[in-house]
């Protein structure tokens, strides 16, 4: 799941994320969503739509691990070179409850 999506701006509402959501729950507990959020703090426009479950952070934004029961099936991505307008650091990071004994680092 890419939202804000790169290259063409999408921001996925709750509600569509909702949808996503219950399709994890049919798919089994082995189904995770790696959430690639490096642009959350990139929205010009929020959604029209009110979202309860907005980051305070970053108004339009909805963390997928933050619906209800996503949490534990949610690898979310990020990178210091979008947050940071640095993308020569080439720096970035992910967070899920289980995954993190298994830190990785990557370069190319």
């Amino acid at each position: 799941l890419n939202s804000p999506h790169n290259p063409t701006g999408k921001i996925f509402t709750r509600a569509e994320m909702e949808i996503i959501a219950e399709s994890l729950d049919l798919a089994g507990p082995n189904c995770v969503v790696l959430s690639d959020e490096v642009y959350k703090y990139i929205i010009h426009a929020p959604p029209l739509e009110s979202n309860v479950g907005d980051s305070p952070l970053c108004v339009g934004h909805t963390h997928f691990a933050s619906l209800p029961g996503m949490w534990d099936r949610t690898v979310t991505i990020s990178s210091a070179g979008k947050t940071f307008s640095a993308t020569g650091w080439q720096a970035g990071w992910y967070v899920n409850l289980h995954c993190l004994s298994h830190f990785q680092c990557a370069l190319p």
